[in-house]
């Protein structure tokens, strides 16, 4: 099952997305390869995950600004920005997820 290996990646700071926040696993998925964000958002939403992707370091920072995620999977080399900086913002912004 896929929520063994991870949970979360969506396609890249895509404006509409379904997010059912109360129902779901929360999760925030940094990447910039729309074919990975597709594969894993698929997997994950159909193992019942609420994923919002975004393809860039500030997209990333934002989201956790104005959204409350359970987790984050971070691709620590995107082409805006870094997906280490993100996971400072993401510590700032929620020092409980993992």
């Amino acid at each position: 099952s896929i929520v063994g290996f991870a949970y979360a990646h969506r396609l890249g700071e895509r404006a509409a997305y379904a997010w059912n926040a109360e129902l779901s696993i929360r999760v925030l998925l940094v990447e910039d390869d729309h074919a990975i964000v597709r594969a894993l958002t698929d997997l994950l939403e159909g193992e019942g995950f609420a994923v919002r992707s975004c393809a860039t370091q500030d997209g990333a920072c934002a989201a956790l600004a104005t959204d409350d995620f359970d987790i984050a999977l971070l691709d620590v080399t995107l082409a805006q920005g870094n997906g280490f900086a993100v996971c400072a913002a993401a510590r700032e912004a929620a020092p409980d997820m993992p």
